[in-house]
């Protein structure tokens, strides 16, 4: 059941990236790439680094920085070093990739409500808490070894 469960979860997944391929290949962007630009499009209260996304995505660190240095020479990110403390740099989307950005905020908002049609909000709650509460599992064994 458990193995059910997750071989459904990776079915979401890719037809979550498949739903963006269209997009993904008109503005030459990788998946990782587009996690990049809607992380940084959502209100995150202030949370703009490439640490932040890692830590929050659960991708490696050196993936989003492949990531953002190729967002920056495509010009949709600017990097900026923090005032306080030089080591830090914040991501800022730029002017030239909002429209994108809004389009694909409101596609992934689209693919989730289409998800959701038709669940009650408390089973979607429920898996929501058990979805949390593999991570909390995963972390701490992972934290273990």
């Amino acid at each position: 059941m458990l193995e059910d469960f997750f071989e459904n979860y990776f079915k979401i997944e890719k037809a979550y990236r498949k739903y963006f391929q269209d997009e993904m290949e008109k503005y030459h962007l990788t998946p990782n790439e587009l996690l990049v630009l809607l992380f940084l499009a959502r209100d995150n209260g202030g949370c703009n680094t490439a640490r932040d996304i890692a830590q929050y995505e659960g991708v490696s660190k050196g993936l989003v920085a492949r990531s953002v240095e190729s967002l920056v020479e495509k010009q949709f990110l600017v990097v900026e070093r923090d005032a306080a403390d030089k080591r830090i740099c914040h991501l800022y989307l730029t002017q030239q990739c909002s429209a994108l950005t809004e389009q694909m905020t409101e596609k992934k908002a689209a693919f989730f409500r289409r998800l959701a049609e038709g669940i009650p909000e408390e089973a979607i709650a429920t898996t929501e808490q058990t979805l949390r509460r593999f991570m909390e599992n995963i972390s701490a064994s992972i934290d273990k070894s």
